[in-house]
């Protein structure tokens, strides 16, 4: 009877401590909303410390989850990232099986995205999915899996895009279409179709999610600021800049009122305004943004995908200014970085071009030609021929052949990218000039040997 005393004892003291931080829990959560994701962790670390003295194991393990969720959206990821392990352990020890989901689930985007990791993400993807079985297949847990993002990442475009649909298919099915969840994989799916080329259908999503976002979160989020950068990237892509710079700003000006100018958010949010500022001529205000952008980047003491992204943008910008040194050393650091994490990364197809862009500028003719090569034969594996990324090589190609004064070779190589511009919205500039150096070649081919 002792015994039993003494358990109903705790039990009634387990449950006055989750009632004493449940209004904070709940004051924290609505923080996190708000996008002050520091004021959302310094709540969650005082509830934290509150459950450690007195509330029961999945107390603890959901409290120390809830100040990893917010840690890990601030600029510390990977102080978030250590929690997140933690809470997961806590919550595996506490039979939480709910809480254990979130956490392992939580983990895989920032390991693989964030940090760079993805050999740990993809076992990470692996241990949230059985995770999420554990816990019974919760459409709320479903829904948080960040398969189809890793697998983008990666590289491997179709199979994440049918991926995220079926994760927004079951979203919507399980909450509607204006749920968190559900905008969420809207976006994904219009990031991914745009990463294929389908411009059209991304920025049509994109801009769905974006406006869902706005409808669910306010005008003032930053992961809406996270949308509407997406959206201008297709702008961009599309050759329609002076649409895509007002927005770009505006995602600027969203990310430094909620979570500040060091984020890691604002370095992307710099390199997409940076992208379309050079486009624009605008070099000068492109090339501060480039730099900030790495500044931030480079704090996290690592190279990651984000920073081989703001070389290889930065190095676009000095073959512009035909500052060939500063491009070639950028592009050398970002292709590594790309190389070593994934060697048949789609984001390694412009950095070919713009290396060999680099060499047959300063007339090294058969590194030129061996880095557009690459290129071609990366595109073509990776984005498949009816790629804009493969014409632009194609049309790289062609200009390196024309140089080196072969022209028969350039004929085919050139042709073909007008045929898949033609056929295919992206940026008209690129089709210009790749019927410019067509007529080029028709020209010199038909006034004497190649």
């Amino acid at each position: 009877m002792a015994c039993a005393a003494v358990s109903s004892h705790f039990a009634r003291d387990e449950k006055d401590v989750a009632d004493e931080v449940a209004p904070q829990l709940a004051k924290e959560r609505a923080t996190q909303w708000l996008g002050d994701f520091d004021g959302a962790a310094k709540l969650a670390e005082a509830v934290l410390e509150r459950v450690r003295k007195g509330g029961s194991p999945a107390l603890v393990s959901q409290a120390l989850f809830r100040f990893a969720d917010a840690k890990s959206r601030t600029s510390a990821v990977d102080d978030g990232v250590r929690a997140l392990y933690e809470s997961a352990w806590a919550a595996e020890a506490a039979h939480d099986d709910e809480t254990a989901a979130r956490a392992w689930s939580a983990l895989p985007a920032l390991v693989g995205l964030v940090q760079g990791r993805f050999d740990e993400a993809n076992l990470l993807q692996r241990q949230a999915q059985a995770a999420v079985e554990r816990a019974g297949n919760a459409p709320e847990l479903v829904c948080g899996l960040a398969g189809g993002t890793l697998l983008w990442k990666q590289g491997k475009l179709e199979e994440a895009l049918l991926q995220e649909k079926r994760t927004a298919e079951a979203c919507e099915r399980a909450f509607g279409p204006d749920h968190f969840s559900n905008a969420t994989s809207l976006g994904n799916i219009g990031s991914e179709e745009s990463l294929l080329g389908r411009y059209d259908a991304a920025l049509a999503d994109e801009q769905r999610a974006a406006a869902a976002l706005e409808r669910i979160l306010g005008p003032n989020h930053p992961f809406l600021a996270l949308a509407i950068d997406n959206v201008a990237c297709t702008f961009e892509d599309l050759g329609r800049q002076s649409e895509a710079l007002p927005i770009a700003r505006r995602a600027i000006g969203i990310t430094e009122r909620s979570v500040g100018s060091e984020h890691p958010n604002m370095a992307a949010n710099m390199t997409v305004l940076g992208k379309i500022l050079r486009d624009l001529g605008e070099r000068t205000e492109a090339r501060t943004m480039f730099d900030r952008a790495l500044a931030i980047d480079e704090r996290a003491g690592r190279d990651t995908a984000s920073v081989a992204g703001v070389l290889q943008e930065r190095a676009i910008l000095s073959n512009a200014e035909a500052r060939w040194a500063d491009a070639e050393k950028d592009l050398l650091r970002s292709i590594a970085i790309e190389e070593h994490a994934d060697p048949r990364h789609y984001d390694l197809v412009p950095g070919y071009v713009a290396l060999g862009t680099t060499y047959c500028a300063t007339a090294r003719f058969p590194l030129a030609l061996q880095a557009h090569l690459r290129a071609v034969a990366l595109a073509t594996k990776v984005l498949g021929t009816t790629h804009p990324q493969y014409a632009a090589a194609l049309v790289a190609l062609g200009e390196t052949l024309l140089a080196m004064n072969k022209p028969g070779d350039a004929l085919p190589r050139l042709s073909e990218a007008v045929t898949v511009l033609e056929a295919h919205p992206a940026d008209a500039s690129l089709l210009t000039a790749a019927r410019e150096a067509l007529a080029r070649a028709h020209t010199r081919s038909s006034a004497g040997p190649g």
